[in-house]
């Protein structure tokens, strides 16, 4: 699956109540990522450079990569991931620093979800998170079969900002890794 994602800053509470409007909500969830990436990179490069996560949420623990790309502001990432919830995570780690891998960001997030179901075909995902050390955000994100969809879905999540009040200065085009990075 092809996970085609855009994001942005929460500048007016009054977006949440658009949502509400429009997507059912699912609940709330904490999600907890550990970046892991060779040893001897100097400078992290997450477009290029072969990183992978642990992801921890709500009891279930996810090991995954993406190969990452944007189309305009918009990621389009082929992911692939593997459940690990019945691992010990602390040998994995002792692991992956064997092989030359070693955590070099966390991220902390809570997650209000929200769905549009069957959307011009698709569900869509919309997400009011609050990331630690970067603030508040709106994400919605669309499951594709392939890439080739990438252009419709990227219509589908523009218009729904435009629906919700997100404005296009709002927009955050980097990914939360290279934002945390950055602090």
């Amino acid at each position: 699956m092809i996970e085609i994602e855009k994001k942005a800053y929460l500048k007016d509470l009054k977006i949440l109540d658009k949502i509400k409007e429009i997507a059912f909500y699912k609940g709330e969830k904490h999600k907890e990522d550990v970046y892991f990436a060779p040893i001897n990179i100097e400078r992290i490069n997450i477009y290029k450079d072969p990183i992978f996560r642990i992801r921890i949420e709500e009891g279930k623990k996810i090991l995954s990569y993406k190969k990452k790309k944007f189309i305009d502001k918009t990621e389009v990432n082929d992911e692939h991931e593997i459940d690990i919830s019945g691992s010990d995570i602390p040998q994995m780690r002792a692991f992956f620093r064997h092989i030359g891998y070693l955590p070099f960001i966390e991220k902390k997030k809570k997650t209000s979800l929200y769905v549009v179901k069957d959307l011009e075909g698709y569900d869509v995902s919309i997400e009011h998170n609050e990331v630690e050390k970067l603030g508040e955000f709106i994400e919605i994100e669309v499951l594709a079969q392939n890439e080739s969809e990438a252009v419709k879905v990227e219509k589908i999540i523009c218009d729904l900002f435009k629906k919700i009040g997100i404005k296009d200065e709002d927009i955050e085009p980097k990914y939360y890794i290279d934002l945390l990075m950055e602090k």
